[in-house]
């Protein structure tokens, strides 16, 4: 506030120092706010994509040692992906490196998060997407594709009928679908991409990514009360 009996835009000396130290003292707390959110983010593997804040990366690359989403299947085949979704870009240094490679991982599948530490990393990644000028989400969905964790499949002859629920919604959000397919491409606890009548997946027979033609039977949303 300015001094007794001046006025806002005051520029007298008092007035002056007195607006530079306040703004001294925002401008370090928001710097301390952003480093805060930047080390949290670090610490849990969030890095240029935001679907490390719902899926929990679950292996370091051996080469730089920076966490990756990694599968592998029961044939010992394996891949290291930057990020879940079209277009599945695979991590760098894995993509040129030997298979023998000895890699740490917790399992072979990514596996979704708890929700409550996804809002939080969600909440961070906000922040310095923002830098404190706004809070506008960062997207890496460019092209509108989203993440869903499936929670139950029903099979029946080529049919099948998929329940998930999607990942980053602020309210649980339960997603059906329905798509035809001439094997079991999917089972509860996978994460695949979901775009308007496209579904994405990462199929770990074949170890590649695969696309499917779906019917979107149901998309309810739970309001917590």
């Amino acid at each position: 506030m300015p001094g007794h009996n001046h006025y806002a835009s005051c520029t007298c000396g008092w007035c002056v120092q007195y607006a530079r130290n306040r703004f001294r003292t925002s401008a370090a707390l928001l710097s301390a706010d952003l480093y805060s959110a930047r080390r949290f983010l670090g610490e849990h593997g969030v890095r240029r994509y935001i679907s490390a804040c719902f899926v929990n990366p679950n292996a370091k690359c051996p080469v730089c040692g920076v966490q990756v989403f990694y599968y592998e299947n029961v044939h010992g085949s394996r891949v290291f992906f930057d990020h879940l979704g079209p277009p599945w870009p695979k991590h760098d240094c894995t993509d040129r490196r030997s298979a023998t490679t000895k890699v740490s991982a917790q399992c072979a599948r990514p596996e979704r998060r708890r929700r409550g530490l996804s809002l939080e990393l969600l909440e961070a990644a906000q922040k310095v997407a923002a830098g404190f000028e706004g809070h506008q989400a960062p997207d890496d969905n460019e092209d509108g594709w989203v993440l869903l964790c499936v929670t139950a499949v029903e099979r029946t002859g080529w049919r099948n009928r998929i329940t998930s629920d999607l990942l980053g919604a602020e309210e649980t959000t339960i997603v059906i679908l329905a798509f035809d397919s001439s094997e079991e491409v999917v089972q509860p606890g996978d994460i695949v991409s979901l775009r308007d009548e496209t579904l994405s997946l990462f199929d770990l027979e074949r170890m590649k990514p695969r696309t499917y033609k779906v019917i979107v039977e149901e998309w309810r949303t739970t309001v917590t009360e």
